[in-house]
């Protein structure tokens, strides 16, 4: 063993533990509950509140100890609304769009934007 290496057992310590850990992750399972059943979690958001009070749990489910959510505000938390266009001359046709945020304009294409209305018409 040289200077800085690691001994015999602190490489066999480490492989149980990685072996350990390849045996019997929940990683993939908790990547997926996350993001397929729980969704977008945006500061503030209900997706955030719910993602939260889950990974408590999960902590206390693992053995943790004193496990809690500490209390903390974001002044400016959005959710994604509904997002709804349509072309209406010279006929009208439904447009698929996706909401972007609390700005004032869209881009409707490169180079094209335009101020949002009330009633969401270019």
């Amino acid at each position: 063993m040289t200077a800085g290496e690691p001994s015999a057992e602190v490489k066999a310590v480490t492989q149980a533990i990685v072996d350990a850990i390849d045996k019997n992750s929940e990683l993939m399972a908790n990547i997926e509950y996350l993001c397929d059943m729980i969704g977008p979690r945006l500061n503030g958001s209900p997706g955030l509140t719910r993602a939260s009070h889950w990974t408590r749990d999960k902590f206390k489910q693992y053995g943790l100890a004193n496990v809690q959510l500490e209390p903390w505000t974001i002044h400016r938390a959005w959710t994604r609304g509904d997002a709804k266009g349509q072309v209406v001359e010279p006929t009208v046709q439904r447009l698929l769009l996706e909401s972007a945020g609390s700005g004032t304009s869209f881009v409707i294409a490169p180079g094209i934007s335009r101020k949002k209305s009330g009633s969401g018409r270019c």
